[in-house]
């Protein structure tokens, strides 16, 4: 979930984009958020491997290819978040940033997988796809309050837990990229659930 505009210029240095990635062909279910800044492009959160060439078809609409992206934040490990994040890193080089509770999981998702194999079984593969570790050199774990530049902006890490021990926010300027921590609402509903733990 993202707090604030979206699709638009945010200031004159920053602009983002909402990826809408049609998790097992729905629209409006899962999301990630491209944003440029200062000639520098980042993902927020990357959704699950299972979307992954939606992922890489939404960039393409923006004439983005995936060696321009340099730089990935995860708010939680949970998959329908991150499950597709190792990617970027192990493929590409870029640099992934995280709670540090959660870089382990995503330098080796093992216990992860296991435990959501446990809950989504014979239906795992096809919900979430691929899950890929990312290289130990490409995670690089935030503490709160900590920020990281993406061109003339900064991103600052929120320790927000509640949902996941493992959550940050991501704020910068007027936008927060609240991933779970500020509750889950579908695009047509009025409805919002409080997705903690």
């Amino acid at each position: 979930m993202i707090v604030g505009p979206t699709d638009r210029t945010v200031a004159a240095r920053m602009r983002i984009h909402t990826l809408d990635l049609e998790f097992q062909g729905v629209p409006g279910v899962i999301g990630s958020f491209l944003v440029e800044a200062g000639g520098e492009l980042a993902l927020v959160d990357t959704g699950p491997g299972s979307c992954h060439s939606m992922l890489l078809k939404r960039l393409g609409e923006l004439k983005i290819r995936p060696e321009d992206v340099r730089k990935v934040f995860v708010t939680h490990i949970h998959l329908d978040h991150a499950g597709g994040a190792g990617w970027w890193a192990a493929e590409h080089g870029a640099q992934i940033y995280c709670h540090e509770r959660a870089a382990p999981h995503l330098i080796d998702p093992t216990r992860l997988l296991n435990s959501a194999r446990m809950i989504y079984e014979d239906r795992m593969d096809d919900l979430w796809g691929e899950t890929v570790k990312a290289p130990k050199e490409k995670v690089i774990a935030l503490g709160d309050g900590e920020s990281v530049s993406l061109g003339d902006t900064q991103l600052t890490a929120w320790d927000t837990p509640g949902h996941a021990r493992h959550h940050h926010a991501f704020v910068v300027d007027k936008v927060c990229f609240a991933g779970d921590a500020a509750g889950v609402k579908l695009e047509d509903s009025g409805y919002i659930s409080v997705a903690a733990a």
